[in-house]
């Protein structure tokens, strides 16, 4: 048996200050409510709760932007080679999140006001919401692009403002912020430094507040399977996503697969190909393009074997495009599509892609 020794302090009355004098100034009555508070309980100055209270609770739907994959207030990395496509992909979410659409099957809780911030890519981002917008059929969603990166190691305040005023410009609050690319929004920062990464991610956490933070970054060199960088990065991520694209990053078949989610099971990766969408003519009458991405069954070119109908693939795209079957119309946009390095290599391919195309026509009229 535990004994309790508690030590209290009887008021001050008008004759004195033990529980007598408190009697005879105050009558019994106010003893016995001194002794009552005196003798309940102390509240302990602890914050939390049991193992009990946690076995017996209700737990609430966690809220999240996109179900299984993006938790609301999360801090996402996004990350994959150069080429892989994982900026469109980043923008993709982007553009599902601020208009409520599900994103591959998965739902989005609600439309969401988005703040992008760039420190690449920024001359070709206008093209690519363009073509979302005409792919979809629609004239407006509360997106607000900063064609800069703000520097978090030393003015972090800067994404505050922004965020702000882009509330203010687009009428709604904004609940993520896409930051592409993590090394460029660093300032002097360095990336290799886990010193400087958290005190770069501390930074644009305190400056978004409880909005999503989602990072695009690039992968490793030796391992392409995990972020370029300190381990900080990876540590301070709740979710961890990682895009690739097969046939060495120029394939049709982009994959998004999750590879942390700190409080949930893994969702299923995902598969993506592109479209290209006309976006606009240039001085010289020929199509200015950008791509959209969409869900795909078709499966990823595994290393070794090849997509032998991939020029055919660009040839039918390009006849889409163009609206005409004449030789030199589709040459010249097959030429924009394809992800050859050398011309030569285009030419080749555009051969070989035209005279599948020919001989399907054929068959098909036979």
């Amino acid at each position: 048996m535990t004994t309790v020794i508690r030590t209290i302090t009887t008021p001050r009355s008008a004759l004195g200050d033990d529980l007598k004098d408190l009697e005879q100034s105050q009558g019994i009555g106010a003893v016995r409510e001194f002794l009552a508070t005196a003798q309940a309980p102390a509240k302990l100055a602890l914050p939390g709760y049991t193992f009990a209270d946690a076995a017996n609770s209700d737990i609430a739907d966690a809220d999240y932007l996109i179900k299984g994959w993006i938790g609301a207030g999360e801090t996402v990395l996004l990350f994959g080679q150069s080429g892989s496509m994982k900026s469109f992909a980043a923008a993709d979410i982007a553009f599902h999140l601020a208009t409520g659409r599900d994103w591959c099957g998965h739902k989005v809780k609600e439309a969401a006001g988005i703040l992008v911030t760039l420190g690449e890519g920024q001359a070709g981002y206008k093209k690519r919401l363009k073509a979302l917008a005409q792919h979809y059929g629609v004239a407006d969603a509360p997106i607000f692009v900063v064609p800069e990166p703000v520097a978090l190691d030393s003015d972090a305040d800067k994404l505050g403002t922004w965020l702000s005023s882009a509330e203010q410009v687009l009428g709604t609050s904004i609940n993520a912020v896409l930051l592409d690319t993590f090394s460029l929004m660093l300032g002097d920062g360095d990336e290799n430094s886990n010193g400087d990464v958290g005190k770069a991610l501390s930074a644009a956490r305190s400056a978004a507040g409880n909005r999503a933070l989602i990072f695009v970054h690039h992968n490793g060199h030796g391992d392409s399977s995990r972020e370029r960088g300190a381990y900080q990065i990876r540590a301070n991520a709740d979710t961890r996503i990682l895009v690739t694209r097969d046939e060495n990053n120029t394939g049709r078949v982009i994959s998004v697969e999750c590879l942390k989610r700190k409080d949930d099971a893994l969702p299923d990766p995902v598969r993506l190909s592109y479209t290209p969408v006309q976006v606009g003519t240039d001085a010289d009458g020929d199509p200015i393009t950008s791509i959209v991405l969409h869900p795909t069954d078709e499966e990823p070119v595994t290393p070794g074997k090849e997509r032998h109908s991939k020029p055919l693939d660009y040839i039918r795209q390009a006849v889409t495009l163009t609206g005409s079957n004449q030789t030199e119309v589709v040459r010249q946009q097959f030429y924009a599509l394809y992800p050859a390095s050398s011309q030569e290599a285009k030419k080749k391919a555009f051969r070989r892609g035209w005279e599948a195309y020919m001989q399907e026509a054929t068959t098909n009229a036979n």
